[in-house]
């Protein structure tokens, strides 16, 4: 069985090889479809896909809580 924390990193592992370069605050709606698209092309199914978008999505609004990026981050990928 996946633990949680595992699912957050294989969630989050495309936005790091894709962005890891990027401030985390210039992170928005275009960059989380080009996420989406490399699951896509890796070949998973939209059910999983899905999941570990939301994860993204949660683990941004999580960092706006911190105060670690600001909130216009987290509402642009609500879009």
């Amino acid at each position: 069985a996946t633990t949680e924390v595992e699912n957050y990193r294989y969630s989050l592992r495309p936005v790091r090889e894709l962005y890891g370069h990027t401030l985390a605050g210039k992170f928005g709606p275009l960059a989380l479809k080009a996420v989406r698209q490399k699951l896509i092309d890796a070949g998973l199914s939209r059910n999983l896909i899905n999941q570990r978008i939301s994860r993204v999505k949660r683990a941004f609004k999580w960092a706006v809580g911190e105060e670690l990026v600001p909130p216009a981050v987290y509402h642009g990928l609500q879009a």
